[in-house]
């Protein structure tokens, strides 16, 4: 029997995931600085995450399906996030990382160059 076809298509989003660092003086080099990480987002994630649960099944009736990625045609979005460890008042080993605050999207048309609207280019 061929394999059984997944496709997934959607929104293709690369998420820019800003974690916040310990560092406060360049000199520092006891605490974690700033990390910067891209992830595909979007249906690329669902695409990402379906080919990793099929590989973890192995033999298991995994052979039987392929995923496949809908063609994206239009200019990448991206999306832009700060990450903060909550709760703040609790010790490192107790913290987990959580969204602070959600800068959202940009990047849609990188064929026409702006000017960034700025503070200091008002």
């Amino acid at each position: 029997m061929p394999p059984r076809s997944i496709l997934v298509t959607g929104d293709f989003v690369v998420d820019h995931h800003i974690y916040e660092g310990r560092r406060r003086h360049y000199a520092d080099r006891i605490e974690y600085g700033v990390q910067v990480r891209q992830q595909r987002g979007g249906a690329a994630l669902v695409f990402d995450m379906l080919r990793e649960v099929l590989a973890a099944k192995g033999g298991s009736g995994a052979d039987q399906w392929s995923v496949h990625l809908g063609e994206h045609k239009a200019a990448e979005s991206r999306a832009y996030a700060f990450w903060q460890p909550f709760p703040k008042k609790e010790p490192r080993e107790k913290q987990f990382w959580r969204v602070s605050e959600a800068m959202g999207f940009g990047g849609i048309d990188d064929t026409q160059p702006r000017e960034p609207r700025t503070p200091a280019t008002r």
